[in-house]
């Protein structure tokens, strides 16, 4: 393993530690939360889960991909 190499890994191994850190900070503090409520939430009402984006279609992809080429001040080549 090269020096670059371990350095990725080694910054790679810190993120990954640092949103474990994050993830149970969540977990605490929402423990710790809920044990001082009167009354207990229901859990759809305090978890709410983001909303899963509609997939683009490929005539959506196209689309963006000249818009944002056209914006760029690309040109467009077409195979063919």
């Amino acid at each position: 393993m090269t020096p670059a190499e371990y350095i990725e890994y080694a910054n790679s191994y810190k993120r990954t530690q640092e949103e474990r850190v994050k993830e149970l900070l969540w977990t605490t503090w929402n423990t710790a939360a809920l044990i001082r409520t009167q009354r207990m939430p229901q859990y759809k009402d305090w978890m709410k889960f983001s909303e899963q984006k509609k997939q683009q279609t490929p005539d959506e992809m196209i689309a963006q991909a000249r818009m944002l080429n056209a914006l760029f001040g690309g040109e467009e080549i077409v195979d063919g």
